[in-house]
């Protein structure tokens, strides 16, 4: 008997390539290294508010120009945000297909109205997933356990019976405070042998 029914993933930096940080050290004054990029980004309010789906898409620019002092001009910043996920690492289509035809496939993303059409039509996830939770449609914004807990009602399934794998710790601290299995990996041969683990108990 299979120890798992549901593989449940992050998007970004798990199946889907980023072009690097969110906030490009040539867009401001003084240059900031990746990690503080990513410090930024995770304490914005305007990121918060947007990838929730509480401000449109210009209100988020706005407040991320003016927030984040950018030198580029606001269109210029959506324009780049918006082709930010640069597409699927290889081999990702092959990882779905081969769990899809035994698994329950569902994605919970932090991700916005900008990228939800690109992520499941352009880029074609839609194909593989039986279920899709951006946090933009749901409301819900990861790390808070109440995102994990719609999702575990959702799919209504046992939380022990769904793995969770994201690149970020807390998220994967959270999932497994709800009683979810969960692997921290970043990049698509990380990702597979975390799958490789769990497929592995069937």
């Amino acid at each position: 008997m299979k120890k798992v029914d549901v593989f449940l993933f992050d998007l970004g930096k798990v199946l889907v390539e980023l072009d690097g940080p969110p906030i490009k050290s040539e867009w401001l004054a003084s240059p900031i290294s990746d990690a503080e990029s990513w410090r930024r980004w995770a304490v914005s309010p305007y990121v918060k508010a947007f990838e929730s789906g509480e401000i449109s898409a210009d209100a988020f620019t706005a407040g991320i120009h003016q927030e984040q002092r950018l030198i580029i001009s606001p269109a210029a910043f959506k324009e780049a945000f918006t082709a930010w996920p640069k597409g699927l690492y290889e081999g990702v289509e092959a990882l779905l297909a081969s769990l899809k035809a035994h698994y329950t496939l569902a994605f919970y993303s932090n991700t916005s109205e900008l990228h939800v059409p690109r992520l499941v039509g352009e880029m074609g996830l839609g194909r593989y997933f039986d279920y899709t939770f951006a946090s933009c449609e749901i409301g819900h914004f990861k790390p808070a356990l109440e995102g994990y807990r719609f999702i575990v009602e959702s799919l209504n399934v046992p939380a022990q019976r769904i793995v969770f794998i994201d690149d970020n710790k807390h998220n994967v601290e959270a999932a497994r405070s709800v009683g979810m299995h969960a692997e921290q990996a970043e990049g698509f041969l990380a990702v597979a042998a975390a799958v490789e683990r769990w497929r592995a108990e069937r």
